[in-house]
């Protein structure tokens, strides 16, 4: 598609690991194991309330990357990371 993944500041056109890892992990690792291990806490029970949480906390994770990318903006993992995405 011809998008680059580069750090936000100046002259740094390299991505770093320590950069990929934190924006991974909060893209993909994140809202992914607060659902599983939701779903952990809610298997074979009726009702727990940790199991409920980590659920809602999973989709709050994920619907606040999805709005921020909406409106234009760039997602958490790209803040946290301080990396932004580029054509190449």
């Amino acid at each position: 598609m011809g998008l680059r993944v580069e750090g936000d500041d100046a002259g740094d056109d390299d991505l770093s690991y320590h950069r990929a890892l934190i924006r991974s992990a909060v893209k993909v690792a994140l809202p992914w194991k607060l659902a599983h291990a939701g779903l952990w806490q809610l298997w074979g029970r009726d009702v727990s309330v940790l199991g409920s949480v980590l659920i809602a906390l999973a989709y709050v994770v994920a619907g606040a990357q999805l709005v921020l990318l909406c409106r234009g903006g760039r997602p958490i993992h790209d803040r946290l990371a301080r990396t932004i995405v580029r054509s190449a």
